[in-house]
């Protein structure tokens, strides 16, 4: 359970394909208001690959939908499998590359 919201990995009912979504705890009146926010003005604006896609914003029932492209693994998923699976942690190059890509999509947005 987060903070903000809670992303569930769902079957998108209007396109068939397997996506995440976040719905956000709070109350919106409108797609409007849901646009203003930083986080959905700000991916609705960037397309890159260090960066999670967002589809689409959905307003239903006054709670908001945040359509994301649905990730394969996220790094905690990751390195526990690393660590389940073949009994090691991350190797330091690993870091690195998962440091770079980090940053790549960090410097893209700024």
């Amino acid at each position: 359970m987060g903070t903000f919201g809670d992303v569930y990995k769902c079957v998108d009912l209007k396109t068939a394909e397997l996506v995440a979504i976040k719905k956000l705890k709070k109350v919106y009146t409108s797609l409007e208001e849901a646009y203003s926010l930083r986080e959905v003005a700000m991916l609705r604006s960037v397309s890159h690959p260090n960066i999670v896609e967002l589809k689409r914003v959905d307003l239903e029932k006054s709670k908001l939908h945040m359509v994301f492209e649905l990730s394969d693994y996220n790094l905690t998923d990751f390195m526990r499998d690393i660590k389940e699976q073949e009994g090691r942690e991350l190797s330091e190059i690993e870091i690195k590359l998962i440091i770079k890509q980090c940053l790549i999509g960090m410097e893209y947005i700024h």
